[in-house]
């Protein structure tokens, strides 16, 4: 060979290093795509103190999994089954952890108010050794959809066909992760299974107004539009301005949300001077069921089942340990 030229050096040289790029590259292997959840684990891979306020006012700073043990003893029954007690543990995490970090852009920082009108409902008093160990045995667990918490949606009792949100007028836009199930309520209480309530008219009609509707002269309450599981969505109001169409768990709520159980209504009346009903079910219906996860759990299910019973294209990522 003749002699190379300092072109033809560099020529090689770069060739060689491409190369041995090449083979490294072979060897180790093509980074593949990142998981959904990398970003959210390590983000968020220590446990945090946060502040919860009581109802009487006082605040508290404590253990997130301290506060998810007060949660699920105040969400949920004694003597429930573990897995149910779980699965609890699971979403209340995941509620708590989205609320505290507006969907995992900051930190959890901040406080957490402890009434479930706010919130959760926090009663510390009634933990139990089974409590305890649902939450140990789940610590660090959440639910996320593409890399977020989810809005962890739960209620006492379906009386049927889970709900969606924006028909009971929790959000605006309703979550991809939600879906419309069947709930598995063999096994609850019979006093959600079906229930009666009766209120004074002035008073139903002073807790419609409180929603934004402009009535008066209240005559008539009838069953407006309903979901594709028989839910009430909206109320017909019948006054002596016109008819108004009112949300009706906007109404639920503003009346007595533990009388007026739900909107799964059988029916709604006026009888002279009060308004009465009969319905099934306990709370608005979204997302999970209580009694549906107690129902599975004692069915043999697992807290992921029960889960994914209720949500839909979701995973239970590891955040602490």
């Amino acid at each position: 060979m003749g002699k190379m030229t300092q072109r033809s050096l560099l020529y090689y040289a770069t060739l060689s290093l491409v190369l041995v790029v090449s083979l490294v590259t072979f060897v180790m292997g093509c980074p593949g795509p990142e998981r959904d959840e990398t970003d959210i684990t390590r983000r968020y891979n220590q446990e945090p103190t946060i502040t919860v306020q009581t109802e009487d006012g006082e605040k508290h700073q404590i253990k997130l999994e301290k506060y998810i043990e007060g949660v699920v003893a105040g969400e949920m029954k004694p003597n429930w089954p573990l897995e149910a007690y779980k699965a609890q543990a699971i979403l209340a995490r995941s509620y708590a952890m989205q609320l505290l970090t507006d969907n995992a852009t900051k930190d959890p920082a901040g406080e957490i108010p402890g009434t479930h009108k706010q919130a959760q409902a926090y009663k510390p008093e009634n933990v139990t050794d089974i409590i305890c160990k649902a939450v140990k045995e789940t610590r660090g667990k959440v639910i996320v959809y593409k890399n977020k918490f989810v809005q962890a949606f739960f209620h006492s009792a379906t009386g049927g066909k889970t709900a969606k949100a924006t028909d009971m007028g929790l959000v605006d836009k309703e979550p991809p992760y939600l879906k419309q199930v069947t709930s598995k309520e063999e096994k609850a209480d019979p006093k959600v299974k079906s229930w009666k309530a009766t209120f004074p008219l002035a008073e139903f009609e002073k807790a419609a107004r409180s929603t934004g509707v402009d009535i008066k002269g209240l005559k008539e309450v009838q069953i407006g539009k309903k979901d594709n599981g028989g839910r009430a969505v909206t109320l017909r109001l019948i006054h002596s301005g016109g008819t108004t169409e009112v949300k009706a768990n906007g109404v639920r709520v503003a009346l007595d949300p533990e009388k007026m159980k739900s909107t799964m209504l059988k029916r709604i009346d006026v009888q002279g001077s009060n308004v009465v009903m009969e319905g099934r079910g306990f709370g608005h219906g979204v997302g999970l069921s209580q009694w549906g996860a107690y129902t599975m759990a004692k069915d043999g299910k697992s807290a992921k089942d029960i889960i994914k019973y209720y949500f839909k294209d979701i995973k239970i990522v590891q955040l602490w340990k």
